[in-house]
């Protein structure tokens, strides 16, 4: 059960003599219980076990009397509110969660034995602690250690800390010990990560899983196997931490230093004996790493009891650390080894930019990249590749589609009612939104398009009609992972012819569009950052054909089905078609501006033929308005020629400007489509098409709309 006082009013602390002020809270059976009696001058705030009491308001004195408060019941008190009460607080028993930073008033909290005091994520606790015996020495406390919890986050003790009890640190949070502590008593680490910025009189025990850190001064230090000891504040930062008395390090632990390429380290200053083992991890930071650079990570006054480190590793694939000893200190070197950078690499794109990098065409680039742990350098291969831009040129290729298909689509095939000039105009209008999945190393992307091509036709005979097209198309391209993005406006022109044979209708065109591309990258993994741009053209050159054969063995069945056969002006058809494209793409030479990851891009070229078969179906209905057809398409694509789409690019700050290639999403090999759509005419010469028209691969799908006018005159 949890009540929670909210109310604006402040909870007042008052005192009479020798008289109960009375209950102020009695809820499910006196589950949570607050009283305040004169003689112990204290407010006294019981919660019994399983309870808890949150008291947000604010809680000060009404008076001068400077009285303060005393939490018993083995239930939680939590404070929030900006408290002002000028007496002590006593955490006699239970729990005391600390949720903000004026929630003790001003004066001392006394902590006693068996209790807990909770932190919550971000607080900082200012107030003086005195860590005190159990005030009842008849009675046995739930434990004989003071518990220091964070759940979660980090917190601050910034008061010190007096007594001589034993205190435990519990949850998978930080607690940062930034005031003297002045406890003789053991300190054990059993949880989350004690980080100690100042003094500490007592002893520190770092249990498995638990983690020991600042630049503070300790009297003695044991590790047991599985806890780890890092001299720095806070994961990153440099510090040395003072040992007045003797550090042991057992079988398993770990000593975590901090290094940079300036040859500066963590560093432990033990006064006493330091007994070794376990193993020494090195957590390297990006810089212009030499050949071979030396720390001193350890020096032990007392000498070192003749006991070593059983091993040492780092976070870098790149550099070998090992360890040497004398009478007192113990010293790192990492040395630039001969693992070669495409060592960690799993995709050909990755391989071919860590051949590029490993050469030092490019050294700032290296330098980042040989302090990088495994993933950290894979993922900055797939960044610092042209993958985006291959992705690109085969988002071109896939899109080149639209302007096809609205040709094809507008393009009459046999006797067509134009209107009175013979000629009829045309307009589609299309939306799609696409997504492809991670492939062949390229990381996911995404991209929405829109476009409208205008057209005319003319008939040439009965049986044959010219088409020409101009349009325009806008497409968004993104890619999550490695914060991509690319622009694609383009425009298009073309011609197509369309005719009847043998009761077959039959479509040729061929269509020329022109590409601006406005490109950016961010690349952002461990110490490289860097926001690349770049703008450059392209050209896509296509031919296409189809074939469609209409089967009409359903009409008379379906005439005879119909209760009103005379409005059966439509005859329904089944139509098997064949429709093969060839599509040439191209993008320009282009360097991009930015950092020292900037690529100078070669020309990209892509030629892909795709074939399409499938069938094609239309039903008449009848509408208020007049007649309409309802349209569906499903059909089978392949994609034959050159799929794999690949850039080859240099370093734009390389010495020798290396050439490497890189893959990007190909064109998809396989594919299906399936169209639905509306087509309504309100009027004899003039036509309205509305539908839905989507595309899937294995790991790719897409979706769109398209709107289609069709007017005689």
């Amino acid at each position: 059960m949890t009540i929670h006082h909210v109310s604006p009013r402040p909870l007042e602390v008052c005192c009479m003599q020798h008289k109960r002020l009375g209950w102020a809270i009695l809820l499910a059976g006196l589950a949570c219980l607050i009283w305040a009696e004169t003689t112990t001058a204290q407010m006294q705030i019981l919660t019994p076990d399983g309870t808890t009491l949150h008291l947000a308001g604010t809680i000060s004195n009404a008076d001068t009397t400077g009285l303060g408060l005393a939490k018993y019941g083995l239930g939680t008190l939590v404070l929030s509110g900006n408290n002002t009460y000028g007496g002590n607080t006593l955490l006699y028993e239970g729990t005391l969660q600390v949720a903000g930073n004026s929630a003790l008033g001003n004066h001392t909290l006394d902590i006693f034995q068996g209790t807990s005091l909770s932190y919550a994520a971000g607080a900082t606790l200012y107030n003086p602690m005195q860590l005190r015996p159990h005030p009842d020495p008849t009675s046995t406390p739930p434990s004989d250690s003071i518990h220091w919890l964070v759940a979660s986050g980090a917190a601050t003790q910034a008061g010190t800390a007096n007594g001589s009890v034993p205190v435990i640190k519990q949850g998978a949070g930080t607690l940062y010990l930034m005031g003297f502590g002045f406890n003789t008593a053991l300190t054990t680490v059993a949880q989350g990560t004690l980080a100690v910025g100042n003094f500490m009189a007592g002893p520190v025990q770092v249990n498995a899983g638990a983690r020991l850190a600042g630049p503070g001064i300790i009297q003695q230090i044991t590790v047991q196997p599985g806890g780890t000891l890092a001299p720095g504040m806070a994961p990153g930062d440099i510090g040395t931490l003072m040992v007045i008395g003797d550090l042991n390090l057992h079988s398993g632990a770990v000593l975590e230093a901090d290094v940079d390429a300036h040859g500066r380290a963590d560093l432990v200053q033990v006064l006493g004996i330091a007994r070794l083992n376990g193993q020494v991890r090195a957590m390297a930071q990006a810089g212009p790493w030499q050949p071979h650079t030396d720390y001193t990570l350890l020096h032990a006054a007392g000498g070192l009891d003749d006991t070593r480190f059983t091993s040492v590793s780092s976070n870098m694939s790149f550099l070998t650390p090992s360890l040497s000893y004398d009478a007192q200190h113990v010293y790192l070197r990492l040395d630039r080894n001969d693992t070669p950078l495409d060592e960690v690499a799993d995709t050909p794109t990755e391989k071919e930019v860590a051949d590029a990098i490993d050469t030092e065409d490019n050294p700032d680039v290296y330098d980042k990249v040989i302090v990088m742990d495994k993933d950290q350098a894979k993922e900055a291969y797939r960044q610092l590749s042209g993958s985006w831009h291959a992705s690109v040129l085969s988002g071109i290729v896939e899109d080149s589609r639209f302007v096809r298909q609205a040709a094809l689509f507008n393009t009459p095939r046999g006797l067509v009612d134009h209107g009175p000039s013979g000629r009829r105009s045309w307009g589609q209008a299309f939306h799609s939104d696409g997504h492809r999945q991670d492939d062949k190393g390229a990381p996911t992307d995404k991209r929405k398009l829109n476009g409208l091509v205008l057209g005319v036709s003319h008939p040439i005979s009965d049986s044959l009609h010219a088409n020409a097209y101009i349009g325009m198309q806008d497409s968004q391209m993104r890619r999550d992972r490695a914060m991509a993005t690319a622009r694609v406006s383009t425009l298009h022109a073309g011609a197509a012819l369309g005719g009847n044979w043998a009761g077959a209708a039959w479509a040729v065109g061929a269509a020329h569009s022109w590409h601006r591309i406005q490109s950016h990258r961010n690349l952002a993994v461990a110490g490289l950052r860097d926001a690349l741009s770049s703008g450059y053209r392209g050209r896509t050159m296509q031919g296409f054909a189809e074939l469609v054969a209409p089967v009409r063995w359903m009409a008379s069945a379906l005439q005879s089905l119909s209760a009103e056969p005379q409005r059966l002006l439509v005859e329904p058809t089944l139509a098997p078609f064949a429709r093969v494209a060839w599509v040439h793409s191209q993008l320009g030479e282009h360097t991009e501006d930015g950092g020292s990851a900037a690529l100078a891009m070669r020309t990209a070229r892509s030629s892909v033929i795709f074939s399409k078969v499938g069938l094609q179906a239309s039903h008449p209905v009848h509408m208020p308005g007049g007649e309409a057809t309802i349209k569906a398409e499903l059909a089978w694509r392949h994609a034959g020629g050159g799929t794999d789409t690949v850039s080859r690019q240099a370093f734009r700050d390389g010495i020798t400007r290396r050439e490497f290639i890189s893959y990007g999403h190909p064109v998809a090999r396989q594919a299906w489509s399936l169209q639905l759509g509306l087509d309504a005419t309100w009027h004899k010469h003039r036509r309205l098409i509305v539908g839905y028209a989507g595309q899937y691969a294995t790991g790719r799908q897409d979706h769109g709309a398209r709107l289609t006018l069709n007017w005689g005159f």
